[in-house]
């Protein structure tokens, strides 16, 4: 047998060995110490592979290492399905961070493991290593089989092989069994992240197991024998046509299948993740999304790619052993700068660079491994060379033209241009903007994110537009700018969308369009006219409006209803269809961790709730639900772990709110005998809110509050509510700003979800009574939190916020922020 990669003529009956050790140099068809067979690639009955490649007899001892294996192996996955099926919202962040770590080491070694497909000849002790980690790569030559089993034929081997996983998952299904029969039952979202963490853990082995029948190489007769089983001829016998056979069906089932899935939720993750029921899906794919960065969601299919790569490399370039280490080097190299910090942990991270950057020496290191001539090789590497340093002109010739093409090209182009009435429809036109670049990606043109100069709004609709969307609303037709935007659209050929948003809304009849002559001053007048647009225009533009198929929104209605309405705004503009399919669960299934409460009766009102739900949701992946009535109350009161409650003008006299937070805590209590406010974030969303003096809370605590509809008892009870809750430092947030300001602004209300823990103290409602319950020095129970002093509802002003006085504490509020107002 001749070396790895050695270019020799055909002779008839000489096989390729795997390396030295099993065919050392000598005579021909001299074998190693216990080897024999075609390339001395087995062992003598009664023998077992050693490190050192050859076969040693079997002993007492041997027959012992796969039972223990087995054990080990069955202990290894009933842990750790008793570790993954917990919550990991209850996990401590060290206990993720090991579990994170532990996962990049696993796949480390698989890494490394795999370099043994290789077409190199590895010295002594790195080939020790290579065949002692094997077994992660399902390689169980190393555990003595040949001594336990009668017969260690390749396709009984590797047809055990493949079934390692379905006995894994049905040892993990066994103990979620156990836990549900002891009364500890696992959801099935935590059931199905569990699955995917062992899939994604065993991917890369999994990928290059099933693949090993198509790894042949060529032998020096001209036939081609499998790398792994050299017995094996490729193509030319019926054992390798019954391996192909069985890995075929493992690949569809193993690689095919988990990358697709993958793919599948990556595509789907921003829908899911402003979907309540989609949270739902969120959790059963934590194991794809749960350890990255939020905005490097993607990364867990771009590491899947990468180990499907590594595995693939050897397969496509067997007989080209020199071209092996820089493909699996190029691969790292492009993974490293795509995914580098891409973690949660900074931890995780830095192992990742490390673990890279040592490949890539490994790999680099291997390069006088190979075996061949000093000719092949100056001519191999020369032309190597060669691509590597055209690849460096090419990349920066590209750079230069994609510079020079970002300087030519015209303005991005947004699929939706979203026209509307700031003053009635601000926050309604922000909830349309969130809703349809997640569920649909179309790119989206709102006034307050994408506009820098006001009077380069109509050359926006007119260069940059695809689609005017017209959120109608009676104040909408009066405002010349937005009557420039449907002009422009329709002198521009521009699709327009008419999107009826309130039911009051009628097109103007002949006698209100010559009217607007009179409705707008001279200066707004003068800006139109600079445009070129006319009374006639505007007349022509809004009739032709009039006679266009429109679309109505329910403002007052639900966000899920609304989001499907956006959705047909969506397809109407893009002339695509997306789907609009409901998911099987529903949040009302799952009751929602986080409940915002604020006024439902106004429709900018609830849009500003419905905008905190979605984004909440996103920023904290915890169920978020906005409390519309009383049932809602009912319904989410005993899984409600956070209050957001949002102020606007008048929303503390509207018998709805009041009632609602009546029903929160009234369901609190029923859970846990009293109401603990573990978190409260308030929230001022309206300049026009008037906070209440000291005199009106006297009023409120000794009179209580009157409302149509609310009994004395309540009154009194939701006044003591009221001067609670403004007792807290609101957190400014304007609906009407841009996109940066308001994520920073929820941002903040999600920091104080999480501080508030340690920042306020307990306070407990029972028997409708607020009562103070003082903090005590030694804290053992889980519900118990630290924080203010007792007597900062008593009037005691002892911190920097109670130097102020009374009456201006809450004017001053929105200073102690370093957040952006409007």
């Amino acid at each position: 047998a001749t070396a790895a990669g050695r270019g020799w003529r055909p002779i008839e009956g000489a096989f390729r060995c795997r390396d030295r050790y099993e065919c050392p140099e000598g005579e021909l068809q001299t074998c190693g110490a216990g080897r024999v067979g075609r390339a001395c690639a087995e062992c003598q009955d009664g023998y077992t592979p050693w490190h050192s490649g050859m076969c040693s007899e079997c002993t007492v001892g041997d027959s012992v290492v796969p039972i223990l294996f087995l054990c080990a192996a069955t202990a290894a996955i009933i842990f750790g399905s008793l570790f993954l099926v917990v919550d990991r919202s209850h996990t401590s962040a060290g206990t993720i961070t090991t579990v994170l770590v532990a996962g990049q080491t696993v796949w480390g070694i698989q890494a490394l493991s795999s370099l043994a497909a290789m077409g190199f000849v590895f010295p002594r002790p790195f080939n020790w290593l290579l065949r002692a980690i094997s077994f992660l790569n399902f390689d169980f030559h190393m555990l003595n089989l040949g001594c336990v089993l009668s017969s260690t034929h390749a396709g009984a081997i590797f047809g055990a092989v493949l079934l390692m996983y379905p006995a894994m998952l049905a040892a993990a299904v066994a103990v979620i069994w156990l836990r549900r029969m002891l009364g500890r039952a696992v959801h099935i979202a935590r059931a199905v992240d569990f699955n995917g963490s062992l899939l994604c853990a065993l991917y890369l082995a999994l990928t290059a197991k099933v693949l090993h029948p198509f790894l042949c190489w060529s032998n020096p007769d001209g036939s081609k024998t499998m790398v792994h089983d050299p017995n094996i001829l490729c193509w030319d016998s019926d054992a390798h046509i019954s391996l192909v056979g069985v890995s075929i069906m493992g690949v569809i089932c193993y690689p095919v299948f988990i990358l697709a899935l993958c793919i599948w939720a990556t595509w789907n993750y921003p829908s899911w993740i402003i979907s309540q029921s989609g949270l739902v899906y969120f959790k059963s794919f934590a194991f794809l999304f749960g350890k990255y960065k939020r905005e490097r969601y993607w990364c867990g299919v771009a590491h899947m790619i990468r180990n499907a790569s590594i595995a693939l490399i050897p397969i496509a370039f067997a007989d080209i052993a020199w071209l092996q280490g820089p493909a699996v080097g190029a691969v790292i190299i492009i993974s490293s700068q795509l995914t580098s910090d891409v973690m949660r942990s900074r931890l995780a991270n830095a192992l990742e660079r490390a673990m890279y950057s040592l490949l890539s020496v490994i790999l680099i290191a291997m390069g006088p491994l190979l075996q061949t001539s000093v000719d092949d090789v100056q001519s191999r590497l020369g032309t190597l060379l060669f691509v590597f340093a055209l690849s460096i002109l090419l990349f920066g010739a590209c750079a230069v033209f994609y510079g020079i093409s970002q300087i030519l090209r015209p303005k991005d182009r947004y699929d939706a241009f979203l026209c509307h009435h700031k003053a009635s429809t601000g926050a309604f036109a922000r909830f349309v903007k969130i809703g349809m670049e997640a569920k649909t990606r179309l790119k989206v043109f709102l006034d307050s994110d994408n506009l820098q100069d006001v009077d380069k709004l109509f050359d926006a609709v007119r260069l940059q537009t695809r689609a005017l969307v017209v959120l109608l609303t009676p104040q909408l037709l009066r405002r010349p700018w937005c009557a420039g935007e449907i002009v422009t659209a329709t002198v521009t050929k521009v699709r327009k969308v008419p999107v009826i948003c309130d039911k009051a809304f009628s097109f103007p009849n002949v006698m209100d369009l010559k009217s607007f002559s009179c409705l707008w001053d001279e200066a707004e007048w003068e800006m139109l006219k600079r445009f070129g647009i006319t009374l006639t225009d505007i007349t022509a533009a809004y009739r032709d409006l009039e006679g266009m198929p429109s679309i109505s929104i329910d403002r007052s209605g639900t966000s899920v209803g609304q989001l499907d309405a956006v959705v047909q705004v969506a397809t109407t503009c893009s002339g695509v269809g997306f789907n609009t399919a409901r998911w099987a669960w529903s949040a009302d299934d799952v009751g929602a961790s986080i409940v915002v409460v604020g006024d439902t009766e106004d429709c900018e009102s609830l849009a500003v709730c419905h905008i905190l739900e979605m984004l909440l949701l996103l920023d904290t992946m915890k169920a978020t639900s906005v409390i519309r009535d009383i049932e809602a109350a009912r319904l989410h009161g005993p899984t409600a772990t956070w209050w957001v409650v949002v102020l606007t003008a008048g929303v503390l006299w509207k018998p709805n709110f009041g009632n609602a937070l009546l029903e929160l805590g009234a369901r609190a209590v029923s859970r846990a005998g009293s109401l603990t406010f573990r978190s409260v974030a308030l929230v001022h969303a309206d300049p026009a809110f008037a906070f209440p003096d000291r005199f009106m809370l006297s009023r409120w605590e000794s009179q209580g509050l009157t409302m149509d509809g609310m009994d004395s008892s309540s009154g009194a009870r939701l006044a003591k509510l009221y001067t609670f809750l403004l007792r807290f430092i609101a957190i400014p947030i304007t609906p009407h700003g841009s996109d940066a300001v308001l994520t920073v602004q929820v941002q903040s209300i999600a920091k104080r979800l999480e501080l508030s823990v340690s920042r306020f103290e307990i306070r407990t409602w029972a028997s409708g009574e607020w009562d103070v319950v003082k903090p005590t020095a030694s804290i053992q129970d889980s519900d118990t939190m630290c924080a203010m002093p007792s007597d900062l509802v008593q009037g005691s002003v002892q911190n920097e916020f109670d130097k102020v006085p009374f009456e201006n504490q809450f004017n001053v509020a929105e200073h102690q922020l370093n957040v952006p107002m409007a």
